[in-house]
């Protein structure tokens, strides 16, 4: 009988049940063969001995455990790995929160009871580890996990991932587990943002149509087919527009020519990365387009059927024309009727002003020396409104000259107030004259300036009462220019009706029971007269407290004290 014995080492990758070290045990197997004399097997006796602990003197592999564990809990998603039976033999930091346990809470439990799902959800996940256990395959699943400990749900992914010794089979399974909440959000507000965009695309009226730097099409809205009559199968989202450009073309919507260099015209323009305006033509439709380069090096176009547009400034352009032609018709009949009627008035007012101071004899009866003067009295008003209805003709189209020269403002407003207070209306009002300290001269028309200041006088011996009174003063500014006031205690106007009686023919009545003639011109004309000048009109006015006119002149028309 014989001996033989041999000795191996081998490594052992099965890790027990809570022992998380992922170091292998070295394990030393001793086999002794005992045969006769013939040779023959009597017996085999086999020993095996754990000589790791030999190894583990060697400080060199403590420092590399460590540093394997130190990486591993400081992966920022959860990683644990399991034995066939299911059970926990490693997992890290992020995983350990996850389940809201302890590392020696954790290991040795399996992940089902960890997890607390159901029945059907333990099933199914069973049966994807089995597959991987066994198939050695990488699986990867999404799942919606509501056990983590703030209660809230979280979108997660799973990867399972084989371990697999060195005898090719699988020793453990390692589950990656990462929480995509913040992904999925992003991608629901993505899809949200995306949804919105398409349903503004869909109801949108103008059109769009956007490409890339390649000319393929990135966006383009239901109305841009509409618009334009193209098929809507034509081109897709990721087509070249080259079919459209085509189409178009053969249609004949880019004029006559030879069709193929008409496209290559219309491709070469779409390829320039530059903004610009341009309309089309679709049949009898008129588009206007905006094109602009996107920050790609593609295009965006937007499309607008500006047909009935054109037709309403066609229309309105009539209108202006008709508009100047009648108003010119007015003004021309104006100045002709005017001139008509100036000379039968000036016959009127002569003659009755001759017999009213009874030239060639005395008026026996006094009821005719009171009509002819009220004949006279009434030609001169015809007169004054025959006038200002010329001037305001004469403003409105432009015609009205100044006369310009050096004027003294304060000799100016002696005569109007001498004017107005020859009158009879004006023999029961008081007027005050608040003269400036020294002479005031301005350049403008005389003429015309004095009957700035005339009409608004007439208004406040027009509308006052008996024992009114009527204050004219002067400010003056060298920087604001020179500002003559005319102030009443008059019966007023309601601040509503200011704007009406700025406005030629406009007037306001303040009490149904009080009639004044006139016709409204008087303020609307010394606006437009003193604008001429470069001033402005201003009125203040209150129902029962009378009324206030400044009349500005700018500081270019002062010329000195």
């Amino acid at each position: 009988m014989c001996n033989e014995t041999c000795v191996s080492d081998q490594n052992d990758s099965k890790l027990t049940s809570g022992n998380h070290d992922l170091r292998q045990k070295r394990l030393r197997k001793t086999k002794t063969e005992l045969v006769d004399e013939l040779e023959s097997l009597e017996a085999q006796l086999s020993s095996t001995q754990d000589v790791s602990r030999n190894l583990d003197e060697r400080p060199e592999l403590d420092l590399d455990y460590d540093r394997f564990k130190a990486i591993f809990d400081n992966i920022p998603i959860g990683i644990h790995l399991k034995d066939q039976d299911g059970k926990v033999v490693l997992a890290n930091r992020e995983v350990l929160k996850w389940w809201g346990l302890t590392e020696n809470e954790a290991l040795g439990q399996t992940t089902d009871a960890i997890s607390g799902d159901l029945d059907e959800e333990i099933d199914a996940r069973r049966k994807v580890e089995q597959e991987a256990w066994e198939k050695q395959e990488i699986s990867f699943r999404e799942t919606k996990d509501k056990h983590r400990p703030d209660g809230n749900h979280h979108y997660i992914t799973i990867t399972k991932i084989p371990i697999v010794g060195r005898d090719g089979k699988t020793s453990l399974l390692c589950s990656a587990i990462q929480d995509v909440t913040r992904y999925k959000a992003i991608e629901f507000n993505l899809a949200q943002s995306e949804s919105r965009f398409h349903t503004a695309l869909e109801f949108m009226t103008g059109g769009l149509l956007m490409f890339s730097n390649d000319l393929m099409v990135e966006v383009v809205s239901p109305s841009f087919w509409e618009m334009y009559k193209i098929p809507r199968d034509l081109v897709s989202v990721g087509e070249s527009i080259a079919p459209i450009v085509r189409y178009r073309a053969e249609r004949g919507d880019y004029g006559p020519g030879d069709t193929e260099q008409l496209i290559r015209k219309r491709i070469d323009d779409f390829r320039k990365p530059e903004m610009s305006i341009v309309e089309d033509k679709v049949g009898d439709r008129s588009i206007r387009m905006f094109r602009a380069p996107t920050a790609e090096g593609g295009l965006v176009g937007v499309f607008n059927d500006i047909t009935e547009q054109k037709l309403a400034d066609e229309n309105l352009r009539e209108a202006l024309v008709n508009a100047e032609q009648a108003n010119q018709a007015k003004t021309d009949f104006l100045a002709s009727m005017s001139h008509e009627l100036r000379t039968p008035l000036n016959a009127i007012i002569g003659f009755s002003e001759f017999i009213y101071e009874e030239t060639l004899g005395a008026i026996e009866n006094e009821k005719y020396q009171e009509y002819i003067g009220d004949i006279h009295n009434s030609g001169h008003h015809l007169l004054h409104l025959i006038n200002d209805v010329l001037d305001l003709s004469k403003i409105e189209a432009g015609q009205l000259s100044l006369y310009e020269s050096e004027v003294n403002i304060d000799e100016l407003l002696n005569y109007c107030l001498r004017m107005i207070k020859g009158r009879k209306e004006a023999a029961t009002i008081s007027f005050e004259y608040q003269p400036p300290n020294e002479p005031i001269m301005v350049r403008g028309d005389e003429r015309v300036l004095k009957q700035i200041v005339l009409n608004p006088l007439a208004n406040a011996v027009k509308y006052n009462d008996v024992g009114g009174s009527i204050t004219v003063s002067i400010d003056h500014n060298s920087d604001l220019g020179v500002s003559i006031v005319v102030r009443d205690n008059g019966v007023g106007i309601a601040p509503e009706h200011i704007p009406v009686v700025l406005e030629p023919f406009g007037q306001a009545r303040t009490n149904a029971h009080i009639s004044h003639e006139g016709t409204g011109l008087g303020l609307s004309l010394s606006r437009q007269l003193i604008e001429l000048h470069g001033g402005t009109l201003d009125l203040e006015s209150e129902i029962g407290m009378g009324t206030v006119v400044t009349i500005k002149l700018p500081p270019d028309r002062v010329i000195g004290r």
